[in-house]
C-alpha cells in the first residue's frame, strides 16, 4: 500500500498527528499493532459500573490541550477531590492526613513541592530526601508518593527534571476525571482516519528518499513515517531498522526514564461498604481506591513496586495480600474476576509513562528529533520541554510531528 505518510501507532500522539496531516490534505495511513486504538488509554466497561480506567486516568489541568477534544466530543468531566481524605498504610498501621500532621511530619506532596522549590542540580530525589529527612515516616511516605505519582524509581528521578517540568507546564490547575471514559478521546481523534489494526511493524527501511514499512502481512511505502511508539519498544528491538537508527537515537531510546506500571481491578460479589482512597507504603506499594456501593476495587502500582508485584501470579489470594491494608473487609471468596493491565510487560508499551531521569534530561529532545526528513517521532516521551508522561503532552507531540512533516514535504 502506498501513502504520503505512514504513522506507526494509534495512540493519542499518532492519532493527533494523523488528524493534522489529513486536515492538510496529506494522504496518511495509521497502522497499529493492537486490535484497538488508544495505546496506553484503556477503559474497562463493566455492567452497572462507571467506566474504569486501566491506563491514563486524569486530565491534568484546566488548560490542557486535551480539552479541545473533550469539547468537540461533548464529554462530561468532574473535578477530582482533594487529597485530604487519603489514608496511608505503613507497616500495618493506618495514618490519616491528620495523624501525619499531628506528629509534625510533612505530608508527601509537601516534600515533593519543597524538592522542586529547592535550587538543585540533576540529583536523584531519593538522595536529597535521604540527606534532608531523618524521620522514617517522612522518608517512607515521600519515596512511595514519588514512585507512584511519577511512575519512577526515586533513586533515578531527577529533581531538576521535576522542577523543569512543573515550571514549564502551561496546562493550568486542577485534575479532572472523564465521566464518559478516557477511551472517548482516541475515538474522537480517530474519526475519519484510515487506521489499520493488528499490523505490528517488523521492519522499517528508510533510504533513497522513501520509507518502506513491513508488517507481518503487508508492506507500506511512503515519503515519510512517524514513529508514535514508546522508545522502550525500539530499545527492546521491537522494530528493526534498515539502516539502523543513528547511535544518538538509540542512546536516547535507552536513556529515557521508563517506570513500571501495573493496574489491577477486582470485581467483587458484594459492594464496598465505604469509600476508600489509600496509598500503600512499602512492599508492593500503590494507590488503591473503592467507592461506596461499587462492586469493584482498583489499584495502581508503579515504579519499583510494579516489578515486585509481578513476581507472583495475581490470584485472588495475592490480591487479598496486596489490598489488606486498604480493604480489610475483602475475602478471597468475594473476588469474582480480576482484570489487569501490565504496561511495563506490554510489548507495545514497555512502560507506564516516562519520567525525568538523572543524567538523561536531554534524551527526550534527542528522541524527538527527525532523521533525514524521513523518520519523525512523537509520543509523551518526546515532550522534553514540559508535558513528559502526560496525555496532553502526547497530543501536543503529535501536532508538533505533523507540523514538522508538513514543512518537510513542501
Amino acid at each position: 500500500m502506498k501513502a504520503e505518510v505512514v504513522v506507526i501507532g494509534a495512540g493519542v500522539a499518532g492519532l493527533a498527528c494523523a488528524r493534522d496531516l489529513a486536515a492538510a490534505h496529506v494522504v496518511t495511513v495509521v497502522i497499529e499493532a493492537r486490535d484497538r486504538i488508544g495505546g496506553r488509554i484503556l477503559t474497562l466497561r463493566l455492567a452497572d459500573e462507571a467506566p474504569i480506567e486501566m491506563g491514563a486516568q486524569v486530565v491534568h489541568g484546566d488548560r490542557a490541550a486535551t480539552w479541545s477534544v473533550i469539547h468537540d466530543a461533548g464529554l462530561s468531566t468532574a473535578l477530582m477531590s482533594s487529597l485530604s481524605d487519603i489514608a496511608f498504610h505503613v507497616e500495618g498501621r493506618v495514618w490519616t492526613v491528620t495523624d501525619v500532621e499531628r506528629v509534625r511530619s510533612p505530608l508527601p506532596w509537601t516534600v515533593e513541592r519543597r524538592l522542586m522549590e529547592s535550587q538543585t542540580d540533576d540529583t536523584a530525589a531519593e538522595e536529597i530526601i535521604d540527606r534532608s529527612e531523618n524521620r522514617s515516616l517522612t522518608r517512607a511516605l515521600s519515596l512511595e508518593w514519588l514512585a507512584q505519582t511519577w511512575c519512577a524509581d526515586p533513586a533515578e528521578l531527577s529533581v531538576a527534571g521535576m522542577k523543569q517540568m512543573r515550571e514549564a507546564s502551561d496546562s493550568g490547575e486542577g485534575e479532572f476525571r472523564l465521566l464518559d471514559g478516557y477511551d472517548r478521546i482516541p475515538q474522537e481523534l480517530g474519526q475519519n482516519l484510515n487506521v489499520l489494526l493488528q499490523k505490528p511493524v517488523r521492519l522499517v527501511r528508510w533510504h533513497g528518499g522513501k520509507v518502506t514499512i513491513h508488517t507481518s502481512d503487508e508492506t507500506f511505502e511512503a515519503r515519510a513515517a512517524v514513529l508514535a511508539v514508546p522508545p522502550g519498544v525500539i530499545a527492546a528491538g521491537g522494530i528493526e531498522f534498515d539502516p539502523p537508527l543513528p547511535p544518538e537515537k538509540m542512546n536516547a531510546a535507552n536513556a529515557i526514564g521508563a517506570g513500571g506500571a501495573l493496574v489491577l481491578v477486582a470485581r467483587l460479589s458484594k459492594p464496598s461498604p465505604r469509600a476508600v482512597w489509600a496509598l500503600s507504603v512499602g512492599g508492593d506499594g500503590g494507590f488503591w481506591r473503592a467507592e461506596a456501593g461499587s462492586h469493584v476495587v482498583q489499584g495502581w502500582i508503579k515504579g519499583p513496586a510494579a516489578k515486585r508485584a509481578n513476581r507472583h501470579p495475581l490470584s485472588a489470594e495475592r490480591v487479598i495480600k496486596l489490598t489488606t491494608g486498604a480493604f480489610p473487609w475483602i475475602k478471597a471468596s468475594d473476588i469474582i474476576e480480576i482484570y489487569t493491565a501490565d504496561w511495563s510487560n506490554d510489548p507495545f508499551a514497555r512502560t507506564g509513562f516516562s519520567f525525568p531521569k538523572v543524567g538523561s534530561l536531554d534524551a527526550p529532545r534527542q528522541w524527538a528529533a527527525p532523521v533525514d526528513n524521513l523518520l519523525f517521532f512523537s509520543g509523551e516521551a518526546t515532550c522534553w520541554q514540559q508535558h513528559l508522561g502526560l496525555v496532553h503532552g502526547a497530543l501536543e507531540s503529535g501536532q508538533r510531528a505533523a507540523a514538522e512533516l508538513i514543512d518537510a514535504l513542501e
